[in-house]
This record gives structure tokens, sequence and C-alpha cells, in this order.
């Protein structure tokens, strides 16, 4: 019992050093390929209308959607933290069946 609270704490400690690690950078390819990817101007358009020379790829525009808000200066993952937590409850509830069971050979004496 005492290896399984260990093991859980040891687990719970690695998830939060690994949300506290920065995301990385997006590659330089990507930049690279927006800028000879522009297109030339068509015959209405405007020499102020062209488009930006490098393009945020969608995965660092949403990657504030996959950290909950600071808390207390840690950066955490919700699915991280959501499995987590359902493991602490699912712990809980096993002590819970353990302890109902022990009552119950007690009972049955």
């Amino acid at each position: 019992m005492v290896r399984f609270i260990v093991a859980l704490v040891l687990c719970a400690l690695r998830t939060v050093a690994l949300a506290e690690e920065p995301s990385p950078a997006p590659p330089d390819a990507i930049s690279r390929q927006a800028q000879v990817a522009q297109v030339a101007p068509g015959i209405g358009d405007h020499p102020k209308e062209t488009a930006p020379a490098t393009v945020r790829p969608a995965e660092v525009a949403e990657e504030g959607r996959e950290f909950w808000p600071v808390i207390h200066g840690y950066r955490l993952k919700i699915t991280d933290t959501l499995v987590a937590g359902f493991t602490a409850l699912l712990t809980a509830v096993t002590w819970g069946l353990e302890w109902a069971t022990q009552r119950l050979v007690r009972g049955a004496d």
C-alpha cells in the first residue's frame, strides 16, 4: 500500500514538472514556407493589402487552450490534471471499498 502511495506522489510530481516546461518554438521551416508562398497581387489588389511575410501556425495560436490559467505560478495541462484527478478519485473509492469489505468481514465473525 505504501509503494502505491509513493508511486502516485512521484507521478503527480512528474506531471507538475512536465507542465512547467516551456513549449517548443515553431520550426523555422514554417516561416520560410510562408515567405516563399507569397501570391502575386491581382488586378484589383492594392499594394497596401498584401499578406504578412510570416504566418503563425494553428498549433501555436491555440497553445493557450491546452493549459489552465496560471495557478500559484504553475502552468498545468488540462488533460493531465483531469487524468490525475480521476486517478485520485478512483483511489479514494478503492480505499472506501476496502474499508467496507473489512467491516463486512468483521461483522460476519
